[in-house]
């Protein structure tokens, strides 16, 4: 069971990090977090293991939150969509020294603006220029949910390609 195998992982986290990990706390953490599946978590927690510093506390579910990427998409979304109403395809455009926003590349600008995981979310939806055109016809909420749908399915890539091996 792929509960276990976490339950076990957090339990060396939790030792490493000098911290009681109790049946109610382990009870707390399994309800916040087990939605993401048992074998993202344990993964999380290796990660967690592997590069934590001597002296760090027990992470936080927040940390948790994190790690797994929940934050995070949903913060790239809310970038893109916020660019489409702000910029909207005059993001692409050139400035008087031929630079994008002072970025050589458009995909430059696109991955210091939305990261990496939103430039090919971007990329996946066609480019900018049809992102922001399917918003003209499309209601913002349904190109949100396209976002994230996109981001979600980019997360579990990275996450699974990498896997420590």
């Amino acid at each position: 069971m792929n509960d276990v195998k976490w339950f076990k992982a957090l339990s060396i986290l939790a030792t490493l990090c000098k911290f009681e990990l109790s049946d109610d706390v382990l009870e707390y953490y399994d309800t916040a977090l087990s939605s993401f599946g048992y074998e993202a978590l344990e993964r999380a927690t290796r990660e967690m293991i592997y590069n934590r510093n001597t002296n760090d506390a027990f992470p936080s579910i927040k940390q948790f939150r994190e790690a797994l990427g929940e934050d995070n998409y949903y913060q790239v979304a809310g970038k893109i969509l916020n660019s489409i109403r702000t910029h909207g395809r005059t993001l692409s455009m050139r400035d008087s020294n031929g630079k994008f926003q002072g970025h050589d590349d458009f995909n430059s600008l696109l991955k210091a603006e939305f990261g990496c995981i939103g430039a090919q979310v971007i990329k996946q939806c066609g480019g900018w220029q049809s992102l922001c055109e399917s918003t003209k016809t499309k209601d913002l909420m349904f190109c949100k949910k396209l976002c994230l749908t996109w981001l979600e399915r980019q997360i579990k890539i990275c996450t699974v390609s990498q896997k420590p091996t």
